[in-house]
């Protein structure tokens, strides 16, 4: 037994030491679980970075719209860009926000049914769990992967947008 343990063991009530995993696969299988959990966080943050961008990226149209109603014609060409990076941004920002195929977690009825049905013990079945969940991560990764990207080339695309709306201002302003 560790030091730490027999530390929490005499020092605390039982009810506040730490729970230690009693197998392998149940450390494996929690180790899983917070994998799991974790890309479902990075999922939800991804999504609200879309969300912001694309609330970033929706100033232009009341602006250019202003502007091309009494600005000179030199300010459209640079307004005209900004509605363009606008789309595409709106466009990455979009991808980025809708739903993938993510893979979920374990079901743990259908995993009870096949365990009975192949006589596995609960260590297999653990094993089994954590396996299938770090399946799942892996192809999870990569759409996380995707939508990373696709913010990555909405905040490029916002950056185009807002430097072109100032230099369209600019003309606005000076004309």
């Amino acid at each position: 037994m560790s030091m730490f343990r027999v530390c929490v063991t005499v020092l605390s009530p039982t009810y506040l030491s730490p729970a230690m995993p009693e197998s392998r696969e149940e450390l494996a299988l929690e180790l899983s679980r917070e994998a799991f959990a974790e890309q479902r966080t990075t999922e939800a943050r991804l999504s609200e970075r879309g969300t912001s961008i694309l609330q970033a990226a929706s100033v232009v149209i009341p602006v250019a719209a202003i502007a091309v109603a009494k600005g000179p014609t030199g300010a459209l060409i640079p307004f005209g860009l900004a509605a363009l990076a606008y789309a595409a941004c709106a466009y990455q920002a979009l991808r980025a926000m809708f739903p993938r195929s993510y893979k979920t977690t374990v079901r743990g009825g259908a995993l009870l049914a096949l365990a009975k049905d192949k006589g596995a013990t609960l260590r297999d079945m653990r094993e089994s769990a954590a396996l299938y969940l770090d399946q799942s991560h892996a192809a999870n990764l990569q759409e996380l992967r995707s939508v990373s990207r696709d913010i990555e080339r909405a905040i490029a695309l916002l950056a185009v947008e807002i430097i072109a709306l100032a230099v369209a201002l600019g003309v606005t302003v000076a004309g």
